[in-house]
């Protein structure tokens, strides 16, 4: 019965760890400092893994931001989350006449920048109705 108990508290706790970087972990040479380098203002930095990404959640400037990088440590993309107050006004008009007034709820905003694009992120929801709208740069709607 020991044993048994032993080996589900193990498997508990190794299920609750899967997916983050915890101490004693090594993240990829050079990760740390490179991320140090693009964001020495950050605060409260939590790395996680998914596969051959690292992630690093962390605040900065009052916003949370997730910075994503590959397994040798190059920079993917950052996700910055947005408060309703943060979002350009176009893209918020867009979302009040188009969807607010159809029931449609605001979930999550953010605004994602990577090397090749950046763009806003809008995830709404009506009932159980879920989706995401992108917005350039300039607050123009992406099809």
């Amino acid at each position: 019965m020991r044993t048994y108990l032993l080996y589900l508290t193990l498997s508990l706790a190794i299920t609750t760890l899967q997916g983050q970087v915890t101490r004693g972990q090594q993240l990829p040479e050079g990760l740390i400092e490179t991320f140090d380098t693009d964001y020495p203002e950050a605060d409260e930095t939590e790395w996680s893994r998914n596969g051959a990404k690292y992630s690093a959640l962390f605040l900065l400037n009052e916003f949370r931001m997730e910075a994503v990088y590959d397994q040798v440590g190059e920079w993917q993309y950052t996700d910055v989350f947005l408060p309703e107050t943060e979002i350009p006004e176009k893209i918020a008009s867009h979302f009040r006449a188009f969807y607010a007034n159809s029931g449609y709820s605001l979930k999550e905003a953010l605004f994602h920048d990577a090397p090749s694009e950046s763009f806003y992120i809008l995830k709404i929801q009506k009932g159980s109705q879920a989706q995401s709208l992108r917005f350039t740069e300039e607050g123009d709607l992406l099809e």
